[in-house]
């Protein structure tokens, strides 16, 4: 695969490394409309297409910076919007593939600060910057049972990057995909699941439109009723954070395994009996602030004109981690109130329960 830095580009940079410096090379490179990098990864957007009324997908090129990574991981995308450094995390699409292009498919939400600026920026020829792959729902962590793959909404994405892996191999197991939208327009990657339904005879999907209607969402009554078999299986789940519970709810008991990735947080329950304010001492730039214990810490200090780097915004990419110097804060994803000192705190899912001081 060519994700590996090429010879060619390994050997320019030896040859010029005693004459630049790595922050100059990129500038430099950025301003030819390069995306070479020293170590950072750029990619450039080579082609875009609608997959339903509201989610397009972008195939992107990267540089060779980007590493390799697996069917149903993530990546921080990066780019600046209104003159500073925005960060979302978004599923790859695709599988990997010997061309070393990427692809990622994005549900345009015009209130989205990432989503909306690609929607009207992102053509071809755009450049992006990608950060770090991350995920660990990947077809490492199954064995050879059948596969139920359960999609709410946008969860489609990393769990289609898996489909289209297994089919690269042969459909080597028995795989059942149920997918839910909220409307009929809202189905993306409708033909390529058509294709593959008819290449391979086991594989069967089910796809579902709630329409806001509570007795289409996922339920066992629902599973049975479509004939999807939940014993002895492999379910990979992905969604909100509530449609994952209650995927969860109706399958796991009978499932070999379960594993899910949700791509909203689960909403915060109020750390203390009322709301309360405490003072965040931030260490570099010598600034204190008052938060509420009923936001994030990341909320609150974008609240307060506060840049911090972010990623997923639910825990999950460690991107907005931080050390905690002191003070007592609660955790969202484990429900536990951390008093330790010089600890490492994700902004995104962590409440203050008390003063603190923070290494920012």
């Amino acid at each position: 695969m060519s994700y590996i830095t090429t010879a060619d580009e390994k050997g320019l940079k030896r040859l010029i490394s005693a004459f630049i410096s790595p922050p100059t090379y990129d500038f430099w490179s950025r301003q030819l409309g390069s995306t070479h990098a020293w170590s950072r990864c750029y990619a450039r957007v080579i082609a875009r297409r609608a997959e339903s009324s509201n989610t397009f997908t972008l195939r992107l090129a990267p540089n060779g910076n980007i590493g390799r990574f697996a069917p149903g991981q993530h990546v921080n995308l990066t780019t600046e919007i209104g003159g500073r450094r925005v960060t979302r995390s978004y599923s790859f699409s695709n599988a990997p593939n010997d061309d070393g292009w990427v692809e990622i498919t994005v549900r345009h939400d015009p209130s989205g600060l990432m989503s909306n600026w690609l929607f009207d920026n992102a053509d071809k020829g755009t450049v992006l910057e990608l950060e770090k792959v991350f995920g660990a729902m990947t077809s490492d962590t199954f064995s050879e049972l059948p596969l139920l793959l359960l999609a709410g909404g946008s969860g489609i994405t990393p769990l289609m990057s898996l489909l289209r892996e297994q089919a690269s191999l042969g459909m080597p197991r028995r795989v059942t995909l149920v997918y839910w939208e909220r409307n009929d327009t809202s189905f993306c990657f409708t033909q390529d699941l058509q294709a593959i339904a008819e290449r391979f005879d086991n594989f069967a999907v089910h796809t579902i439109a709630t329409m806001e209607n509570e007795s289409r969402r996922i339920s066992t009554a629902q599973l049975t009723s479509l004939g999807v078999d939940t014993a002895g299986v492999t379910v990979l789940a992905c969604g909100s954070s509530a449609f994952v519970d209650r995927a969860r709810l109706c399958t796991a008991e009978a499932a070999a395994s379960f594993q899910s990735e949700a791509f909203t947080a689960r909403p915060f329950a109020v750390a203390d009996e009322a709301p309360r304010n405490f003072t965040v001492k931030l260490l570099s730039s010598n600034r204190s602030i008052e938060v509420s214990n009923q936001e994030s810490l990341l909320t609150a200090l974008e609240r307060q004109g506060i840049v911090v780097q972010s990623g997923c915004r639910m825990g999950v990419c460690n991107t907005c981690s931080c050390k905690k110097v002191t003070g007592s804060t609660w955790n969202a994803e484990s429900a536990e109130t951390d008093s330790n000192t010089n600890s490492s705190v994700r902004l995104c899912i962590t409440r203050a329960t008390s003063d603190l001081t923070l290494a920012i």
